[in-house]
């Protein structure tokens, strides 16, 4: 079963859905998953070293109160606390996130995607390092063990997978979304947001239903 992932490093909802989504992974051992890690970028104007906070980032792109973000962010943290996850939201750096995909495509050449994901994750939205910073970005290879001649290309070239992170965002545009996390099942059935690990297992089951009748 094919299922693409649309997804940014800087969204925290793209963290918790992909925990929830890997829970529900459990109840197939049997199934052989393809999982594509698809690009979309969110902000593709922040800056690598921004002066704002994430709070305030966040409140003057969407016209909502900094209280307002505050709330949401509490919610959030509570519901990755139930996946094991300590998010750390205050002190996240709303940094540019272009470089970060680039080194992911690596990760996914190099059949490492997984982990990389969840370093860059962790590193951003629990260690609040810079994941545009080029050092975080090369401690993150070596951390996953990508190769580290192939990861400084990466870093210090900017066309590197550029093209690819691109095609990813335009494709997910042309398909309608509007926002991340999304999954598409067999290219068939979509499933928008970080839901909970029953809705997952309901998409999953419904996908093999539909493989079995040949509808997919």
């Amino acid at each position: 079963m094919n299922i693409k992932i649309y997804l940014d490093i800087a969204c925290p909802y793209c963290y918790i859905g992909k925990k929830k989504f890997e829970e529900a992974l459990k109840e197939f051992d049997e199934v052989d998953f393809d999982i594509e890690y698809k690009s979309f970028e969110l902000n593709f104007d922040a800056p690598q070293y921004p002066d704002e906070t994430l709070i305030e980032s966040l409140s003057r792109r969407t016209g909502v109160s900094e209280d307002e973000v505050r709330r949401n962010q509490r919610i959030l943290i509570e519901s990755a606390k139930a996946e094991g996850v300590n998010l750390n939201l205050e002190n996240v750096v709303p940094s540019n996130t272009r470089d970060a995909h680039r080194l992911l495509k690596l990760g996914i050449e190099e059949e490492k995607g997984n982990e990389t994901l969840d370093e860059l994750y962790y590193r951003n939205f629990v260690l609040n390092e810079n994941i545009a910073d080029p050092d975080v970005l090369l401690s993150v290879a070596k951390t996953v063990g990508l190769d580290s001649e192939k990861a400084k290309k990466v870093v210090e070239d900017k066309s590197e997978f550029t093209e690819y992170v691109i095609e990813d965002f335009n494709y997910g545009k042309m398909l309608g979304i509007q926002s991340v996390p999304h999954f598409i099942f067999n290219e068939r059935f979509k499933m928008n947001g970080a839901r909970e690990v029953e809705l997952y297992i309901y998409a999953i089951e419904k996908t093999l239903e539909d493989m079995k009748k040949g509808d997919l």
